[in-house]
């Protein structure tokens, strides 16, 4: 074996390595996201934003992903789960219509206390999740839409946030696979 191909594998563990830093993102993706979003796969993760959200706000925020996860799954909206066959217990939403209500009823929750806080909680949570670009504009376009509905709602009841992100969802206004965001 020549040294040149001892080396290689070591220079393709570096790259992959470095990808996988960035978040699997080609530089043409990342680009697009931060063009959009203002979003960049480098940065503080979910908990170092929650520290700088402060306690009380970053306790709050994880009480609100608890809140959207656990009301996701009861979403009632036509051609929407339950009512597609899914069935709960089996099925966790991701990628589909009540992942897209979830990330928006979280962010909308998170703004009605501070918009700010809001986008820095759920950028640093996509960031920590490091997920494939689909995915992550998915995510990033449906925090967006409920950090608008929870600021503009600031006096809104968490019942009436969610029939407002409902009401995003059965208009078609989320994205609720990463094959839509594809096509964006």
């Amino acid at each position: 074996m020549t040294p040149q191909t001892r080396s290689e594998p070591h220079i393709t563990s570096i790259r992959a390595i470095s990808r996988r830093d960035r978040g699997g993102l080609a530089g043409y993706q990342r680009e697009k996201l931060a063009a959009e979003f203002g979003w960049s796969p480098e940065g503080m993760g979910k908990y170092e934003a929650a520290l700088r959200a402060g306690p009380l706000n970053g306790l709050a925020a994880w009480g609100d992903s608890r809140t959207a996860s656990a009301v996701a799954p009861e979403l009632n909206v036509p051609e929407c789960a339950p009512g597609n066959g899914y069935a709960r217990a089996n099925k966790r939403p991701h990628n589909d219509c009540r992942d897209a209500f979830r990330h928006a009823y979280w962010s909308a929750l998170m703004a009605q206390r501070d918009e700010e806080d809001a986008a820095m909680l759920g950028d640093a949570y996509e960031r920590s999740s490091k997920g494939p670009y689909a995915e992550v504009y998915m995510d990033l376009y449906n925090n967006r839409v409920g950090r608008r509905i929870g600021s503009a709602n600031k006096d809104a009841s968490g019942e009436q946030i969610f029939d407002l992100v409902a009401d995003e969802l059965e208009k078609r206004r989320l994205i609720t696979s990463p094959f839509q965001a594809l096509k964006r």
